[in-house]
């Protein structure tokens, strides 16, 4: 069976076209798989409003939509933090909270028939800011280092528990919220991130 053809209204603007907007961005695969995130978002903005949907199907395009958006965030802010450690304008120290590493080293003595005295040497380590970092660590470490301001950083929070509702074990009611406000508000909230991001340089 053949497929139809995409129709014509529908936008797929090219990826190329779009890396303009993220050329402050260094790395050129991040700025890619940027780009395509966005290529998507667009054509769903474009199939949205081509077509009449209602119930789920609806609110799933706006989901996504949301979804898209703030990995696009994500991924920037955790860009953008790891340049500033490598260019040594923010400490790891200065911005992330030790953690310690145990290592066992045995039982030193019996105190009693159910108590025994173990050694152990603990090591303090300052975790590394990883592509893998959770949104809501790295907007507090945004916070932290002048990134942010704390206007910023509830927008940032509010973007990053709106892309928390992927997670279906965790929520408390019917997964069939998201509107086409929320897409609107999470555009908004984007924008002003990016471009807080792109001309921030301390």
């Amino acid at each position: 069976m053949n497929k139809k053809k995409l129709d014509p209204a529908l936008k797929i603007v090219q990826v190329e076209s779009l890396r303009e907007r993220f050329k402050f961005i260094d790395d050129d695969l991040l700025q890619d798989n940027i780009s395509i995130a966005f290529q998507y978002i667009i054509f769903l903005l474009s199939f949205e409003k081509e077509y009449e949907f209602s119930g789920v199907i609806k609110y799933s395009i706006f989901k996504d939509i949301v979804l898209q958006t703030a990995s696009i965030v994500e991924a920037i802010i955790s860009y953008k933090l790891q340049s500033l450690v490598k260019q040594k304008k923010i400490k790891i120290e200065d911005i992330l909270e030790k953690e310690y590493e145990y290592k066992f080293l045995g039982k030193l003595y019996d105190i009693s028939p159910t108590e025994i005295i173990c050694g152990t040497i603990r090591t303090t380590i300052y975790p590394d800011i990883q592509n893998d970092t959770h949104f809501i660590k790295l907007n507090k470490v945004a916070k932290k280092c002048g990134l942010f301001d704390n206007i910023i950083f509830e927008k940032a929070d509010k973007l990053r528990k709106l892309r928390n509702r992927i997670h279906l074990a965790g929520l408390e009611k019917r997964d069939d919220g998201y509107s086409e406000e929320e897409v609107i508000e999470s555009f908004d909230i984007a924008n002003g991130i990016i471009t807080r991001i792109e001309k921030y340089n301390p």
